[in-house]
């Protein structure tokens, strides 16, 4: 696989993961402002919006984490990567260079001062596999809710697994903080700013643009009330 593929699935998976921060971003708003919508009446408005960005955080979530194998999912990107590491240009990076953004999930400080690609691809590997352990009943739940409530809509209740805005959360940032390693370490593309110890604030800031702007909207109505 040439590099110029890997580089398409990796920015495929970064345009799912935008529509999900810019749809969970907007829930947060309403959530938020929920009296004032509510004193405002735009209720019908309001429920429509949160309708559709639930729908949108839950299909780009499972697009992601989908298994497949003729979708571009988290899994077979990461395989991907695996067998075909020595493509890379980086092969061997120093540990010091890539200490300023603070990780959650991953941990690089078993990584030596000079690491190869492999020899990352080796730590995410075993990161992704704990996590995909870990919240595997969320991602399932997800599924369950795209298959049963938004691509079809089933006649008989379903007993199927739960999750939490919480954990949606989390699997967020998970993305977040992989995409980060993967495009920092393997292309040389900040995904942050020079001063930020967060992962991928670039998309981050750019996904929350539209919330941004509806935050500023309900503002001008609350300023006109006044």
């Amino acid at each position: 696989m040439s590099l110029e593929a890997i580089t398409h699935k990796i920015n495929a998976l970064k345009n799912n993961l935008f529509e999900a921060i810019e749809a969970l971003e907007i829930l947060k708003t309403i959530d938020s402002r929920i009296d004032f919508i509510k004193e405002k009446k735009f209720d019908a408005f309001i429920v429509a919006l949160q309708s559709n960005m639930i729908n949108s955080v839950i299909l780009s979530l499972c697009k992601i984490f989908e298994e497949n194998q003729d979708s571009n999912n988290i899994k077979k990107l990461h395989n991907n990567l695996l067998c075909n590491f020595r493509i890379f240009p980086n092969q061997d990076q120093n540990k010091r260079l890539y200490q300023q953004v603070k990780y959650t999930f991953f941990n690089l400080e078993p990584l030596p001062e000079i690491f190869t690609t492999q020899e990352l691809l080796d730590v995410v590997d075993s990161t992704l596999q704990s996590f995909s352990s870990e919240f595997q009943t969320d991602i399932k739940a997800l599924k369950a809710m795209r298959d049963t409530k938004i691509a079809h809509t089933d006649l008989k209740d379903r007993p199927y697994d739960k999750t939490t805005w919480g954990k949606v959360d989390k699997l967020i940032l998970f993305l977040k903080e992989y995409v980060d390693i993967l495009n920092s370490h393997l292309f040389n593309i900040c995904e942050s700013s020079d001063n930020d110890t967060k992962p991928c604030t670039s998309l981050y800031s750019d996904a929350t643009k539209a919330k941004r702007c509806f935050e500023r909207i309900l503002k001008n109505l609350e300023e006109e009330k006044e």
